[in-house]
């Protein structure tokens, strides 16, 4: 601060965001010129002197106390503007100006005021009795012909000219003061300027009350009532005056013009609004019937708030509280705007309509484009009902509907899938370019067409309608999106004419791009549009022409994408990056992301598969344990009754090639049972069993399906441990660690082919396999594929491979493989030859057979077509011979009970048994044991102890000595020498040499073709040509 003149100093000023003409000095000056002065006693007036160009400018201001600890000076900001020192300021940054204290001033006896603008003199009309007592809290001094700012109530600031005498330059204001305020009444012209003319703004969509971005945060509006929340940079596109307070009225864009409603709303900038999207509050949505995503448009409205002639209330049960209640609101609440029709909740559990009646009788409702939207601001110093305003109005049905309505805009969360997320996050990235806002403007912006669109394909049950639900609740919550769906059910279409078809589609397609950007599925396709099959003439024709017209559809919808993007394409790019947002709304106007499902990519029509058509398939495969664990999670998730933890794990191993749908199934069983043993159980508390659920419960893969059941178990199978190894590893390891083995850099065995002489234990093996594997089983007979009839063998080979995939993970056990696949051309009728042709398409691979494995069993490998034994189809050969007998014996012996000498005998018997095969130890043993149980029979002559009860029950009795029937030496000896091998020994060694080139001793391994060749050509020599080898 440096000292001027005698009472005067030059100061710096910082400008504070009050609005009045007082300040607050510095200590200093305080100090130095205004020690003597008591604020108490009224305010000082000082003045204010500083340059502008060549003039010098003065401005008078008042000081009650007001003291800074900085050296500057505080000013109101809105009051140094209209006294031109901002703009001095902004000239002359850090100006220092004149400040002196006036000794005496005069008093205005009575001083005239002029509104600044038509509505000024409005509001002042709404608040004449604030401004009367609010003047002199914000004025003391006043000179000619100033600018006076006055606050009225938060957000709104009026201006006003003062008139003083010609011989009065400048007054102090005091409570004997009289104001006059002279009326400035808004030219007729200018109502209609502002009230037929002002233009709406383009479509809007309603936002959800919350979204998600893309990182998973939440986006809340958090609207207050009768709040209107729009982007900051649509604001300057709708036009009208912008005050601190705004107000549009907002309508349904999509209703009748004649009978659509309008609501009067406060507008609020917010920067969580997309461009193109505007937020509006409950209480609107409920009285306009709008939900998310509704179509409605918005239009300022610049005349000023009017003064109601009555206010009248209705509730559902109508009572004179309810205007008390409603006063106390309008008293406490901060600005609100009411119209002709509002929704107002004034306690937790009190919603009323209010009404506003104005002097202009006529409903603007009803056309709100061309009539004025009149309405009147309650609360916070604006316009205060009394009692005598209000009235009581009976409830309408009308009405009533409003006030029982169901929130349309409840809190929106996303549609979860536990164990499908990865599914939901792939179709989301491809569509994503085509639906978001920014993915559509870099499109544009590389000029890049276009994608195509997507098939969905897995099985029936998968969850492929759930999977589309929630795609349609994140494009319709995420905010980058935030579209709406059309959904087509093409099941329902079917059966129907084909024009009502062709039109159904039409409409759903020209519906989606009205609503653009928007997402449109077309469920279960290949039910209305399947491949062309010459059986079926007419529906083959019907089928082809359905999807002509769909393609036709499709290809237009993405040509006027096309034509719409080359259009924005030509926009400069600088104009691009000032205005991304603006620009990313308009690329996205024309888009149409198009998703169907069916159960396979090759179920739907040829001409749908092409490019730029359905050209993205997304697999939705059966889930595998760990997705089947989540699944479980998420269906028994806030349940009543919830299993314990490790049931989780537990039913996802026991669910192999159950789908979503199945295992919704067994969870809604499990509940069932629960909520039954809950009503005789007492009261106990007991978890969720889903065990009790999975129990007797077939999925709907394996309904029809004969699977067969065996309680053979590894160890109840004696010696082949190299072949036990290498069926757990082939089937039962890559069952059990299934993402482990996924994982694998190469292609896992999945056929393999067991080979010996009769009763060597190879239906055995493969009935531990059915029980050890935790796999389906398929258990068929070679000849009972076989079918005179020609074609009827080809089809009963592609049945069996279907119920096996159907049931997958399986394994297909093909008992007597000889007789199903011999030689091709060792059969003149030539039906073998079609099989083998037809087994051939299923195992190398041609035909997808995934999760179903292949196991044949034959004691003649050299009768089978070589084409069948190479890699990539019966992929192993393992041989099964009988070499550990005493391995096969105890085996045998682990269920019987044995005498302890027999046990020690069972190694003799090994070595005396060198030409019996696992089948003939297990029938001598079998015959010892049947030996025992006879010798354990009492024969008829034995004496009976026979005793008579007087009860009437049935008669006990028991031999006089009990024999038991364990096994003994002399039953084994007996049984032994009884029994003779079914492999002679000759026979033996015509099998060796036979097997000689299908066997390792060290290890399994892959068939090698030479002797059986050979062999097959000696025997050629002495049979006819068409004769097939046998050995006897």
């Amino acid at each position: 601060m440096h000292t001027a003149a005698e009472g005067a100093a030059f100061v710096t000023v910082r400008f504070v965001p009050i609005c009045s003409c007082f300040v607050s000095l510095p200590e200093s000056f305080v100090r130095d010129h205004l020690q003597h002065v008591n604020p108490n006693l009224g305010a000082t007036i000082l003045r204010l002197t500083w340059p502008r160009g060549a003039f010098m400018e003065t401005a008078y201001v008042g000081w009650v106390g007001g003291i800074t600890q900085s050296p500057d000076m505080e000013l109101s900001l809105e009051f140094s503007r209209c006294v031109h020192l901002a703009d001095a300021l902004d000239v002359m940054p850090g100006l220092r100006i004149s400040v002196s204290v006036v000794p005496s001033i005069a008093v205005a006896p009575s001083i005239e005021m002029e509104p600044a603008s038509p509505d000024d003199w409005e509001i002042i009309q709404l608040h004449a009795g604030y401004l009367e007592s609010e003047i002199l809290r914000q004025v003391c001094v006043v000179q000619q012909n100033q600018e006076v700012p006055i606050r009225i109530q938060e957000h709104v600031v009026i201006h006003l000219f003062t008139r003083l005498p010609s011989d009065i330059p400048f007054a102090r204001l005091s409570s004997n003061s009289e104001v006059y305020i002279t009326p400035k009444l808004r030219p007729a012209t200018d109502v209609d300027a502002h009230s037929a003319v002002q233009p709406p703004s383009p479509v809007l969509k309603v936002q959800p009350s919350v979204s998600y971005l893309s990182n998973g945060n939440p986006v809340d509006l958090n609207t207050e009532q009768g709040e209107i929340l729009v982007h900051p940079m649509l604001i300057a596109t709708l036009g009208g005056a912008r005050h601190s307070l705004l107000v549009a009225s907002l309508w349904d864009d999509s209703a009748d013009p004649e009978t659509r409603l309008s609501c009067v709303g406060r507008v609020r900038e917010s920067t969580d609004i997309a461009f193109d999207f505007c937020g509006v509050s409950t209480n609107i949505q409920r009285v306009l019937g709008l939900t998310w995503l509704s179509h409605v448009r918005i239009r300022l409205l610049t005349h000023a708030p009017l003064l109601p002639l009555r206010v009248h209330v209705t509730s559902l049960t109508p009572a004179i509280t309810d205007i008390d209640r409603f006063l106390a609101w309008s008293r406490s609440v901060g600005p609100s705007v009411l119209c002709r029709r509002t929704l107002v909740t004034v306690e937790e559990n009190l919603q009323l309509i209010v009404t506003a009646q104005f002097l202009n009788t006529e409903d603007s409702s009803t056309a709100p484009n061309t009539l004025r939207d009149d309405y009147v601001i309650v609360g916070d110093g604006f316009y205060a009902p009394r009692t005598t305003d209000i009235s009581l109005q009976p409830c309408t049905p009308q009405d009533s509907q409003v006030l029982t309505a169901v929130d349309p805009n409840p809190h929106a969360t996303l549609v979860q899938l536990p164990g499908m997320e990865h599914i939901v996050t792939a179709l989301w990235k491809r569509i994503f370019p085509t639906l978001g806002r920014d993915g559509c403007a870099m499109r544009t912006r590389m000029g890049v067409g276009p994608p195509g669109s997507i098939i969905l394909h897995g099985p029936r049950g998968s969850g492929k309608t759930s999977v589309l639900s929630a795609l349609q609740s994140k494009c319709a919550l995420s905010f980058g999106v935030m579209c709406r769906t059309v959904a087509v059910s093409c099941r329902d279409l079917r059966g129907l004419k084909m024009d009502t078809v062709k039109e159904t589609l039409t409409e759903a397609f020209d519906q989606a791009m009205h609503m653009a950007p928007c997402l449109l599925t077309l469920d279960d396709i290949d039910a209305l549009m399947p491949p062309e099959d010459d059986a079926i003439a007419g529906m083959s024709e019907q089928s082809r022409r359905l999807a002509e017209h769909l393609a036709d559809l499709i290809k237009k919808s993405r040509h006027a994408m096309h034509q719409h993007a080359t259009t924005l394409s030509q926009v400069d790019s600088t104009t691009c990056k000032a205005k991304w947002p603006v620009f990313a709304a308009a690329c996205s106007k024309k888009t149409v992301a198009v998703v169907a499902t069916a159960r396979e990519a090759q179920s739907m029509h040829p001409l749908l598969r092409t490019c730029g058509l359905f050209d993205r398939p997304i697999p939705l495969p059966l889930p595998d344990v760990v997705a089947r664990e989540n699944i479980l999670r998420g269906l028994v998730k806030g349940a009543a009754h919830e299993p314990a933890d490790d049931q989780f794990q537990l039913v996802a191993l026991k669910t192999e090639g159950f789908s979503a749908r199945d295992l919704n199934q067994v969870v809604d069983r499990a509940v069932h049972q629960a909520t039954i043993h809950a009503r005789h159980a007492s009261g106990a508390d007991n978890p969720l069993d889903l065990m009790a659920g999975l129990q007797d419960f077939t999925p709907a893969a394996l309904r029809g399906v004969e699977l067969f059941k065996s309680s053979v178990l590894w160890s109840d199978i004696g010696g082949l441990k190299d072949i036990r190894q290498m069926l757990k590893d082939t089937l039962e390891l890559p069952t059990k660690y299934g993402k482990l083995y996924a994982a694998a850099p190469i292609k896992l065995p999945s056929g393999l082919l067991l080979f010996g002489p009769p009763g060597c234990g190879k239906t055995l093996l493969a009935n531990a396999v059915a029980n050890e594997c935790g796999l389906n089983f398929i258990s068929v007979k070679g000849p009972e594929v076989l079918n005179k009839y020609i074609g009827a063998s080809e089809q009963a080979v592609r049945d069996l491979f279907s119920r096996a995939a159907a049931a997958a993970p399986s394994v297909l056990f093909l008992d007597e493989f000889d007789a199903m696949a011999p030689r091709r051309g060792a059969d003149n009728t030539g039906v073998t030859d079609r099989v083998v042709n037809q087994l051939l398409t299923f195992l190398d691979g041609v035909e997808s057979r995934q999760g179903v494995y292949v196991l044949a069993a034959t004691s003649r490998p050299d009768m089978i077509d070589p084409a069948l034994l190479r890699p990539g189809r019966l992929d192993k050969s393992l041989y099964c011979e009988a070499e550990d007998r005493l391995d096969i014996l105890r085996a045998v012996a682990r269920k019987m009970d044995l005498a302890d000498d027999v046990l020690l005998l069972l190694p003799s018997i090994a070595q005396h048994t060198e030409l019996y095969s696992g089948a003939d130890l297990q029938a001598v043993m079998y015959a010892a044991q049947l030996e025992a149980v006879h010798a354990a029979i009492p024969s008829v002559d034995d004496d009976w102890d026979v005793e008579f009860k007087d009860t009437g029950d049935s008669v006990s009795f028991s031999p006089k000595t009990p024999r038991s029937s364990q096994i003994r030496t002399w039953h084994v000896k007996k049984a032994l020498a009884a029994s003779r091998p079914s492999v002679s020994l000759e026979a033996k060694q015509r099998y060796d040499r036979m097997y000689g080139s299908f066997k390792n001793t060290s290890q399994p391994r892959v068939t090698d073709f030479k002797t059986a060749d050979s062999f097959v050509a000696l025997d050629s020599k002495t049979a006819h040509p068409i004769q097939r080898s046998a050995l006897f």
